[in-house]
């Protein structure tokens, strides 16, 4: 779920967020004015409480994530290792959770 950011101040007030410009799996990425650069930029802000690895690949990649080798390609990905590897990653192993959770935020969609 997007939890949105809109309105808040961070850093201490040197950023004001403005509104949503898109989320993928690990990040969104907000409008926000910066107070020193007197501006607008893009900010991004990851998933640091966690990830969540579900649908059929999760269940067709188990072994490589029970020993270790889906982990390792996690955190050599980005030059990123030492924040990745403090990042929680839980395997979903229902293979309909993501399509659930999907008409769940459909259904949420359309009663608005």
């Amino acid at each position: 779920m997007l939890v949105s950011l809109s309105g808040r101040e961070l850093r201490d007030g040197e950023y004001i967020v403005r509104d949503v410009l898109g989320h993928g799996g690990m990040a969104n990425v907000y409008r926000a004015y910066s107070k020193s650069l007197e501006t607008d930029l893009a900010l991004k802000v990851l998933a640091l409480g966690g990830v969540f690895v579900a649908g059929g690949i999760a269940v067709k990649i188990l072994e490589k994530m029970k020993d270790g080798t889906f982990f390792k390609a996690f955190q050599d990905k980005w030059n990123f290792e030492s924040l990745l590897t403090n990042i929680p990653v839980s395997i979903v192993l229902n293979e309909s959770a993501p399509l659930l959770g999907a008409a769940y935020e459909a259904l949420a969609a359309t009663e608005k």
